[in-house]
């Protein structure tokens, strides 16, 4: 079944702006996926079916909020620091660590 629903995300386009409704009409997909955000900078996330939809739109979009997490990204390098973002609900929550810049 990983090896069909693989093939399915490669014959999509490498960017894609699927809504919610469109995305949980993708099977379910139980594996730890690339979420790139900005040119070379990616991290994983695991994607268990759809439990976690902004897991499901880095694999199935091949992106998310691109130019926030870029921004912030490009923030955080600049002041040294770090940030963790969370996605509750309708929230955004979006957490950041000035923990190191505030020790110089």
């Amino acid at each position: 079944m990983e090896d069909k629903i693989i093939k399915l995300r490669e014959s999509l386009d490498k960017i894609n702006f699927f809504e919610r409704k469109d995305i949980l009409k993708f099977p379910d997909f139980y594996e730890f996926v690339d979420c790139k955000y900005i040119d070379d900078k990616n991290f994983q996330m695991f994607l268990g079916g759809h439990d976690d939809l902004v897991a499901a739109r880095f694999y199935w979009n091949g992106c998310y909020e691109r130019k926030t997490l870029g921004l912030w990204s490009r923030f955080c390098k600049k002041y040294k620091s770090r940030f963790y973002y969370r996605y509750w609900s309708a929230h955004r929550i979006l957490y950041f660590n000035l923990y190191e810049y505030e020790q110089k």
